[in-house]
This record gives C-alpha cells, structure tokens and sequence, in this order.
C-alpha cells in the first residue's frame, strides 16, 4: 500500500512518498521509521518502542506516524520535519485514553483538507484526531456494533481518507464512517 502528497489531503499507509522523491517506510521488526532519498539507500531514522503501521506525509512536508502502546508507553502520533538530514528528533503526541480507560492504539493516518490529523484504533471503534498545535482528541462511534460474521477481523477501522468537504471518511467490517471535523460520526451499514 503506498500513498502520496495531495491536493485536499493525504491517506496513511505503510509506505508514502514525498513530493521530492523521498520514500517514508514504517517498519515492524525492528519497529520503527525509515527512509529512502532518491539515488540512495534505505536508512533507519527512528526506532520504537511497540508497533510502527500507517505513515503519511502531509502537504507542509511534516512526516506523520502511528506507534503503537507498548508496556507503560502509550499510543501516540509522531511528526519529524523531513526537511533536515537525518531528521530531527520526532515529536511525540500521546493519544488520549479511550472511553474504557485502555490506552489508544493508532493504526492508519491521514490529514484532512484543513492540516488536521486523524488515525484510526486497532481495537475499537475510536478516531484519534491532532490538531495542527498538537492538541490530541479522541471521538468514539458509540452506537457501532461489530457485526456477528466479522468477529475474526476485528472493530478496527482500517482505512480512513479526507474528503475535499473537510469530512473524513472510514472502512471497517461491513461498516463504512463518515466523521465531521467536529468529530461528529455517521455510520452506514452493509
């Protein structure tokens, strides 16, 4: 799965591509980032501490991704400038807890049309979004009901996509979310 920089937006997956060139990768053994520059070799940039999934990078060239919680650590959002090489130090923005008290899991990333960050959770039905200053915020689909026949794929949401209206858009198991910049979610069946 690979992406690249749009116009309203950029959608998260396991690699991305910068509009210079530049291949972003995360990895899961070892966890963490890396990254290819036209003409060179991969190279690690980062490694973490649990699961690295969805990588994006957004129009202002931030280099966005998900890590996973691991022991005391929780899941949290990191963005590195890629416009230094190597790139500086990640900032890290923990994810709030969801509503059963567990730490999030961010799985996929994208930004929305207004620089906004969304992630999707691994095991619940709960969209994490990050402010441009680094406000975390999560916002859980309450009345979502994994249907009987999906039990095997899990609550997850696993993709999530901008829309040029400023919603984004969402896929899980038979089930397919529309969530406002406010943070308001619709779901639809199938």
């Amino acid at each position: 799965l690979a992406g690249t920089v749009g116009e309203s937006g950029s959608a998260s997956v396991l690699l991305a591509t910068a509009k210079d060139g530049t291949i972003w990768f995360t990895l899961q053994m070892p966890a963490g980032v890396a990254v290819v520059r036209p003409g060179s070799v991969p190279a690690l940039v980062n490694s973490v501490e649990g699961g690295t999934i969805g990588v994006l990078v957004a129009r202002d060239g931030m280099v966005w991704y998900a890590v996973q919680a691991a022991g005391d650590q929780p899941g949290r959002l990191e963005r590195l400038s890629q416009v230094s090489y190597p790139p500086q130090y990640p900032q890290q923005i923990p994810l709030p807890r969801r509503s059963d008290g567990s730490w999030g899991q961010p799985y996929l990333v994208a930004e929305a049309p207004d620089g906004t960050v969304w992630a999707t959770d691994t095991l619940a039905a709960v969209f994490h979004k990050v402010r441009p200053n680094g406000q975390a915020e999560a916002h859980t689909a309450l009345d979502y009901k994994l249907p009987a026949d999906c039990h095997t794929y899990g609550p997850k949401f696993v993709g999530i996509a901008p829309a040029r209206d400023g919603n984004m858009w969402a896929v899980g198991c038979k089930t397919i979310a529309r969530i406002t910049p406010a943070g308001q979610i619709t779901l639809f069946a199938f």
